[in-house]
């Protein structure tokens, strides 16, 4: 029994913001980080770390959403799990319509999942209305302009929501192979589409670590394309925010100026649109 059988039924808004996306940003979640709709087999999943475990392997997002100032965030992510998916995209498209009918500007980035993961494959056919409605909901952000990110944090749901959907949306898969570097890259399975990867977790601790993870995920980038032969970018809203938390890396920008220089960075329309476009993104470990 769900919380909420209808789009009429569900009280509140369904999108959010984050912030690693420009002013304006939406996101839509399903649920938890960890949650139902997370495969097991992500190795950031909290299933796979025993308790009292390091957490440096744990799905950033999890951690974020434990904290004692989300738990906002956290109740609103229960109520999404606990609501077919087809409610929450068509709600999420509903929101978008009337912001359209009010003459509200296009929104300049949308992300799916910033918390959580899309409907497994099986959830997602077996909810009917859930995949029409979200061609529904790229059509309408494909004619206002607005940029998507889809990620999937497996090769199959991404292969998945490719045949259901890439002809609107780029299906970014998210690797899960453990520290990409030049030696691990150089025999690597050549991907179906576009990815993205971390590098740099095993970055130790010590000066300059930040700008150590940065020059681990530019060699990264660099053997990546070498092998697969497709553009490859490191991410500028993390570069960016490292740079900017260190003397070298911020140069003579004022305090003023740097706030801005990571704002140019950030995700969406006015700031890199990379994961809405059919490149491959190395994340920084952060």
């Amino acid at each position: 029994m769900t919380t909420f059988q209808t789009i009429e039924q569900f009280g509140g808004t369904v999108l959010g913001s984050f912030s690693k996306g420009v002013d304006g940003a939406a996101s839509l979640n399903f649920g938890r980080s960890g949650g139902a709709n997370c495969d097991t087999g992500c190795r950031h999943h909290p299933a796979n770390y025993a308790p009292g475990a390091d957490r440096a392997g744990w799905c950033y997002a999890d951690i974020v959403e434990r904290r004692a100032d989300r738990v906002q965030l956290m109740h609103k992510l229960d109520r999404h799990e606990q609501t077919p998916p087809s409610v929450l995209v068509g709600k999420a498209l509903l929101e978008l319509e009337r912001e359209e009918m009010y003459g509200r500007p296009p929104r300049p980035w949308f992300r799916f999942a910033t918390n959580g993961a899309l409907p497994a494959p099986a959830d997602a056919l077996a909810d009917r209305m859930f995949l029409p409605r979200m061609r529904a909901l790229l059509t309408h952000l494909n004619r206002r302009g607005t940029p998507v990110h889809l990620p999937c944090e497996s090769a199959e749901k991404a292969a998945f929501y490719r045949e259901q959907l890439g002809d609107l949306v780029i299906v970014r898969e998210s690797v899960q192979t453990h520290s990409m570097t030049p030696d691990t890259i150089a025999n690597h399975a050549l991907p179906a589409g576009a990815v993205s990867f971390t590098a740099g977790e095993d970055v130790g601790r010590g000066p300059n670590k930040r700008m150590r993870i940065l020059a681990a995920a530019d060699a990264a980038a660099r053997a990546w394309a070498k092998l697969t032969g497709r553009k490859t970018i490191v991410c500028p809203a993390v570069r960016v925010s490292f740079l900017s938390r260190c003397k070298s890396g911020r140069g003579n920008r004022t305090t003023e100026q740097a706030a801005a220089w990571r704002e140019g960075a950030k995700c969406g329309q006015g700031g890199c649109p990379g994961c809405s476009r059919d490149v491959d993104v190395v994340y920084p470990a952060h």
